[in-house]
């Protein structure tokens, strides 16, 4: 492998996009084409569809616990086909497209963040031997109230148009009143939280020196002073 990727991983409204974005601007490649939370739709899809192999949401991972040889064989075979299919583009954009025949032969600083990565990260792993792996965690609190929060924003901004419409009368993929009930509880938000934060520490045997964990509050404050080093040192990834 060329160039092993940074994978970033930590529970949701954690700081992965605020790290993702300044990792960015450092030099590492993100993606192409990338969601509103700087998370790159190929990865994001790939993500999506392994935990819907494995009956999963992000709101409920329960049943990574239960992953065997068997599963990861055939999701990793999945996998290989995608990263040097046509659906690599969305990932590297036309030049870069046509240049590399598989995201495999990746020669530059590239990675990519989806807080789902904290399950899946076994996965890539076995595609990715050398990944190195980036955890950000947060005061659990603070957490699961900015959950609560955006389901509330979610309930309150629901606009039932002619596309979600269209799903309940062909009762087609999720019409998203709601992006967790669970998360309500602001209990159940800390809950979840748990759950991710136990499967990322629980890493550090598998990854070893290649995985770093920061606390988002300590970033945060060191930010400023990253920014500014970057700038007259001229830092890149």
């Amino acid at each position: 492998m060329k160039n092993p990727p940074v994978i970033i991983i930590g529970m949701h409204r954690s700081g992965t996009g605020m790290i993702s974005s300044m990792l960015e601007m450092l030099g590492l490649f993100g993606g192409y084409k990338q969601e509103k939370n700087h998370e790159a739709l190929f990865f994001l899809r790939l993500n999506e569809w392994i935990f819907d192999q494995a009956n999963a949401s992000w709101d409920n991972p329960y049943n990574f616990s239960f992953v065997n040889e068997n599963f990861k064989k055939e999701i990793i075979r999945v996998m290989k086909l995608h990263l040097s299919g046509y659906r690599r583009w969305e990932y590297l954009g036309t030049e870069k497209f046509l240049k590399y025949k598989s995201i495999k032969e990746i020669d530059f600083p590239w990675g990519w963040k989806d807080p789902k990565n904290t399950f899946t990260v076994g996965i890539w792993k076995e595609i990715f031997p050398d990944a190195k792996i980036l955890h950000i965690y947060r005061n659990p609190v603070d957490v699961a109230e900015s959950l609560r929060r955006r389901e509330i924003r979610v309930i309150e901004e629901f606009n039932r148009n002619f596309k979600k419409a269209v799903k309940e009368f062909f009762l087609l993929r999720k019409v998203y009143y709601q992006y967790s009930l669970r998360i309500q509880n602001i209990n159940e938000g800390i809950k979840l939280w748990q759950e991710y934060i136990n499967k990322a520490f629980s890493l550090n045997e598998e990854f070893k020196e290649n995985i770093l964990h920061i606390r988002y509050e300590t970033f945060r404050e060191s930010r400023g002073e990253l920014k500014e080093y970057s700038r007259v040192h001229k830092v890149t990834c």
